[in-house]
Order: C-alpha cells, then sequence, then structure tokens
C-alpha cells in the first residue's frame, strides 16, 4: 500500500492547527512542522494516522467519514485502534504511554471528540485492553521505504 504524508491542505482551515488527520491514501501532518522530513520523525503520530488509512480502505473512504463524524461510538471504536496503535511504539516507556493515554482519554471524553467515551475511566479502560492485546499479538506496521519530494513537502510511504 502507497501512502502519502502532506502538509495540511488550505481548506483544512477550519481544523485546530496542530491536528494531523487521515483521508486514505493520504495522511496530512500540521503546519507547524517544515516538511515532510520533520514530520516524519512523529513516527508514533504516523503509526496511529496508518490505522485510519487501514480503517477507510476497509470501510471505504466516505463511508468511514460519515460514521466517524456522526457516530460517537464508531469514532470511539476508530480512535481506540489509533491510540492503541500509537502507544505500541512506546510501550516499554510506562510514564510517556500513560500520560498519552491520560490525554487522549480527556479528549475522548471531552469536546475534542464529541463525548464519544461515557467517561474518561471508560475511554482509558478501552485504550489499555487495545494495547495490552497489541503487545500480547506482538504486531506492528512499519513504512517499508519513504521517498521525500524534491521540495520536502510531501513524502510517499511504502506499508506492508
Amino acid at each position: 500500500m502507497i501512502v502519502l504524508l502532506k502538509p495540511r491542505p488550505w481548506w483544512a482551515f477550519f481544523m485546530p492547527q496542530g491536528v494531523w488527520f487521515t483521508i486514505s491514501p493520504c495522511i496530512y501532518y500540521p503546519r507547524t512542522f517544515t516538511n515532510a522530513v520533520a514530520a516524519l520523525n512523529r513516527i508514533e503520530i504516523i503509526q496511529h494516522e496508518l490505522v485510519h488509512v487501514s480503517q477507510q480502505q476497509c470501510h471505504s473512504r466516505f463511508s468511514w467519514l460519515a460514521k466517524y463524524f456522526y457516530s460517537r461510538s464508531f469514532r470511539l471504536q476508530m480512535e481506540v485502534a489509533a491510540i492503541a496503535r500509537e502507544c505500541y511504539q512506546f510501550h516499554e516507556d510506562t510514564k510517556w504511554v500513560n500520560a498519552t493515554i491520560d490525554g487522549y482519554a480527556d479528549a475522548l471524553y471531552g469536546w475534542g471528540y464529541f463525548h464519544a467515551a461515557s467517561s474518561k475511566q471508560n475511554a482509558k479502560d478501552l485504550i489499555t485492553a487495545a494495547l495490552k492485546r497489541l503487545i500480547m499479538e506482538n504486531t506492528m506496521r512499519m513504512p517499508l521505504g519513504t521517498h521525500v519530494s524534491a521540495d520536502n513537502k510531501t513524502a510517499t510511504l511504502e506499508v506492508l
């Protein structure tokens, strides 16, 4: 599978500035990164967004996007899987994982995800359980190779 890593497009003006997002086959990074090379250093976020690429390909991109925005339970399910994959990258760093889970749990229960989780503890429990499953499976999707464009703005990732 080929995935493009691109700077945030102009039409995403309505989204918070630091947000990464995916519309398969593209992962869009915030303009706070000067180029794709800098964005590639955030492998944990790329892992998170690669989960969304796979999810969108399984459900069809537009069906996934519609469900994501209109169904709290679907959005929660999709984010829990992506957050667990993000945490898996550094799962041996308990302090980092706990801080990351705590931050996402706040967001999943709060307005950031329109109260997708029933409580902060519910979000933490779901993410922790998903992360434990990944650790037991010991699986990781890593980009096999990358190619950065001449202007350094776009990277092409080859993923299994």
